[in-house]
């Protein structure tokens, strides 16, 4: 709901937010000073994801980040003939694409094991 992006902060952003030092660099390379840059979602993503503990016993790089869980969205969106890339906020539909390009349907095919590798190995 929109409604519930709205605080008494005024950003051009639905999601935004106002950081806890204004750094003067941060300022200069964003458009808007509200603006939630990348790092810092990426970050409160994993600190969100650990204390849920929903991967215990994960290694790191096993772990979904913001953006594959972001990425999985969009494409079940399109999987249900939807257009995600409203509900994602791009401006373009080629990002979009972009993030559903990863995640392709999977076709299982049955395998059967018959080598036995005795007969090259002698």
């Amino acid at each position: 709901m929109i409604s519930r992006c709205r605080d008494d902060v005024v950003s051009p952003y639905l999601v935004h937010r106002k950081p806890d030092r204004l750094k003067q660099k941060q300022a200069q390379t964003k458009d808007h000073w509200t603006k939630v840059e990348e790092r810092y979602l990426t970050r409160a993503f994993k600190k969100a994801r650990e204390a849920a503990n929903c991967y215990a016993g994960w290694k790191e790089e096993e772990m979904p980040g913001f953006h594959e869980a972001r990425a999985l969205s969009l494409h079940l969106y399109k999987k249900a003939g939807k257009d995600g890339q409203k509900i994602a906020g791009h401006a373009s539909e080629g990002m979009t694409k972009n993030y559903q390009r990863d995640h392709k349907e999977i076709i299982w095919s049955e395998a059967i094991p018959d080598l036995n590798i005795s007969e090259i190995t002698g």
